[in-house]
C-alpha cells in the first residue's frame, strides 16, 4: 500500500502532521496484519473471540486516520479488505 503525503498541514482538530497521520496509518497496516496471523494460528474460543474484537477496533482506528487524512487531500492508498 502506497502512502504519500501531498500536503504538510496541521489539523485544527487532533494537531497532527502530515506525516503522523501516515506512521499511524503504517503502524496500524502492521498492527492488522499481525492481528490476522494471530486470528489464523489461534485454536482457543475466547482467544479467536479477543481477535476478532481487537481487529475490528484496529481497523475502525484505520478508518478514522484515513478519513482524516482525506480530509486533509493526502493520498492514501486504498486498503483493501
Amino acid at each position: 500500500m502506497a502512502i504519500t503525503a501531498e500536503k504538510q498541514t496541521v489539523t485544527a482538530e487532533t494537531s497532527m502532521t502530515a506525516e503522523e497521520i501516515i506512521g499511524e496509518l503504517r503502524k496500524l497496516e502492521q498492527q492488522i496484519r499481525e492481528n490476522e496471523c494471530i486470528f489464523n494460528m489461534t485454536m482457543e474460543h475466547d482467544l479467536i473471540e479477543a481477535c476478532i474484537y481487537d481487529g475490528k477496533a484496529l481497523r475502525s482506528r484505520y478508518r478514522y486516520y484515513h478519513n482524516m487524512a482525506r480530509k486533509l487531500g493526502i493520498r492514501v492508498g486504498a486498503w483493501q479488505r
